[in-house]
């Protein structure tokens, strides 16, 4: 058990290291050129997690939550550490349920096909942040 969480934090922080590379590299209010950007492996692509998100099999959409779920945690963590890391994080007044997160990076996604070959990682955080910005 003791192995298990040191693993899910080790996650968590490669997680929120990634969120905070992906921002500090376009800044936190503008959006670079996605097109670009291409993912190093297709299945970590934007393109792939919006097709899971949009998929009818139970798993697909099970990895979506998964992936959208650790983001956005790591990203309201963030969010909570004052001016300094509200570049990285998402700020809301209320409880924003991973429902919801889904369907903002659903809805980025379909705006932004040209990025679709990007990370997965960027496409979240950018349409969490779009969503959710802390001002």
């Amino acid at each position: 058990m003791k192995e298990e969480i040191t693993h899910m934090r080790k996650s968590a922080l490669v997680t929120t290291l990634a969120i905070a590379a992906a921002s500090t590299a376009f800044g936190a209010d503008s959006v670079p050129d996605l097109g670009s950007l291409q993912a190093q492996d297709p299945q970590r692509s934007i393109q792939y997690l919006y097709e899971a998100c949009t998929a009818a099999d139970s798993h697909m959409q099970l990895y979506c939550i998964g992936y959208i779920s650790a983001t956005m945690d790591a990203m309201t963590v963030l969010g909570t550490y004052g001016p300094a890391a509200h570049a990285f994080g998402i700020c809301s007044e209320a409880v924003v349920s991973y429902g919801a997160g889904i369907q903002a990076f659903k809805n980025w996604a379909q705006k932004h096909p040209e990025a679709w070959g990007a990370p997965r990682y960027v496409g979240v955080s950018l349409a969490l942040r779009e969503t959710w910005p802390c001002t």
